[in-house]
């Protein structure tokens, strides 16, 4: 008999929050429109074929918001962790796109309550403000990490911030 075990989202909550120092010094988004000070005021989510978010972390303004575009058969209820600056639950219908605005700088951890495989369908949101940048090139993070995600799904992801305690380089 094969036993599956659950995570809490408080679990969840723990990890998330155990990486917000090793975050610190990275960042990617996929973003559109204009800037509020050094962050979009627009970025988009992707939820594909396979229950996770892409990319599983990018950066916005104060202010800013984030669309979540469901290309999944599937619906995902996208949920915040308890421990975020605010709470947020969003359905994004299979085909549709929902939207969040965030109003309080900090991170946002995420995921989908739909779906007990928590670590895949897990993401990062960092709301900033003023010249608060990370020293990271954003532009070339997202390539390595889509292409670990598809090797080892966001669990992967989060298995190497724990172990090397930040992005790295390429």
């Amino acid at each position: 008999m094969t036993m599956v075990r659950r995570l809490h989202p408080f679990s969840i909550a723990a990890v998330l929050l155990s990486l917000v120092g090793t975050l610190a010094s990275c960042g990617g988004s996929t973003s559109t429109g204009t800037t509020g000070g050094n962050f979009p005021i627009k970025a988009t989510v992707n939820i594909p074929e396979a229950d996770r978010f892409e990319p599983f972390l990018l950066e916005i303004a104060v202010g800013g918001t984030v669309t979540w575009t469901n290309k999944d058969a599937d619906a995902h209820t996208i949920v915040s962790m308890p421990t975020d600056p605010v709470d947020f639950k969003v359905l994004a219908m299979s085909g549709k796109s929902v939207s969040e605005t965030f109003t309080q700088p900090g991170i946002y951890g995420y995921y989908c309550d739909a779906h007990s495989d928590y670590d895949r369908a897990t993401g990062l949101i960092k709301a900033k403000q003023g010249a608060d940048a990370y020293p990271c090139d954003a532009g070339r993070r997202p390539v390595r990490a889509a292409r670990h995600r598809r090797q080892k799904g966001n669990a992967g992801h989060l298995d190497e911030h724990r172990q090397r305690g930040s992005h790295g380089s390429d």
